[in-house]
């Protein structure tokens, strides 16, 4: 591991370098905590990017304070009409409450995450609330009417990988190109196409990259799709299960790395109608549901 250069010049007087020990470590306790984000949360707001420090270029800097400022103005309105127009805000509340007061601090170089941690406050139940009553107009206004609601499987094929999954998502394993259905009827809250290596402010999840976030009204919940090629949705699109959603695609930090693609990165994260709280569904849950289906669909066409 490389050594960490001294804080201050070493001394040969031990009363002085004891001293100068003691601050060195309180120095990078506090680096630390700043790192982890501990440090910042006080901080976020509108210049809440300053914690990048001098590592992050600074056009990315004034761009990220105008996202938050933007963000914030939407939230402020309380208007939850107006909310589909700002990615972060699609974003900020799809998230499960245990992202938004952790998660989202685990890496706070990301400018993505950064704009979400910066509007999180703002984010309340009742703010969400009135958003999915919102998604639900949509939803009922568009969709035909169901006795039944209908599901379909995310892929053709299943295949789940032999390595370990994620704690709130699963990977879908599949050749780059495969198209990705709709698993619910539901409402587009998130479509992107706009992903790029050298833009980590080019989609709303750096990591995730090209992203569909669809609202599922039968059960109040949302699915995540990321790494999608491209897709020919936008928000406020009805869909309906089995509708082609994208394609898979490579697109996101980790995916786009030489053999890291080739796979469907899904999520679900549901509403708590009581406390209104996000919370995400674990991906040993996920899975389950997803085999559930299948065999729904085996046994049909025996």
């Amino acid at each position: 591991m490389r050594e960490i250069p001294p804080i201050y010049p070493r001394e040969d007087d031990n009363a002085n370098k004891k001293e100068k020990i003691y601050d060195r470590r309180q120095f990078l306790k506090k680096s630390v905590k700043l790192a982890m984000g501990l440090g910042a949360v006080s901080a976020l707001g509108p210049l809440a990017p300053k914690v990048f420090g001098e590592t992050a270029p600074s056009k990315e800097k004034e761009r990220t304070e105008k996202e938050i400022q933007q963000a914030r103005n939407i939230l402020l309105t309380g208007d939850p009409e107006r909310f589909l127009e700002n990615r972060f805000v699609v974003s900020a509340l799809y998230y499960s409450q245990n992202f938004l007061t952790k998660g989202i601090y685990s890496d706070l170089k990301d400018p993505t995450r950064m704009v979400v941690a910066a509007i999180k406050d703002l984010i309340t139940p009742e703010l969400r609330k009135k958003y999915i009553d919102y998604l639900s107009k949509i939803y009922i206004e568009s969709s035909p009417p169901r006795v039944v609601p209908k599901v379909s499987l995310p892929l053709k094929r299943m295949n789940f990988g032999t390595g370990k999954n994620h704690l709130d998502a699963i990977d879908l394993f599949t050749s780059e190109g495969a198209p990705v259905s709709a698993m619910t009827d539901g409402v587009v809250a998130l479509a992107e196409n706009g992903w790029k290596k050298e833009d980590r402010l080019s989609t709303v999840s750096y990591r995730g990259g090209n992203t569909v976030i669809l609202f599922s009204f039968a059960k109040k919940d949302f699915y995540r799709y990321c790494h999608l090629a491209s897709t020919p949705l936008k928000a406020g699109d009805f869909v309906s299960a089995g509708d082609s959603i994208g394609i898979v695609g490579h697109s996101g930090m980790n995916a786009s790395l030489p053999g890291h693609g080739g796979h469907l990165h899904l999520e679900n994260n549901k509403l708590d109608p009581e406390s209104g709280n996000m919370f995400f569904t674990s991906s040993s849950e996920l899975k389950g549901r997803i085999l559930k289906i299948e065999q729904q669909y085996l046994a049909s066409n025996k």
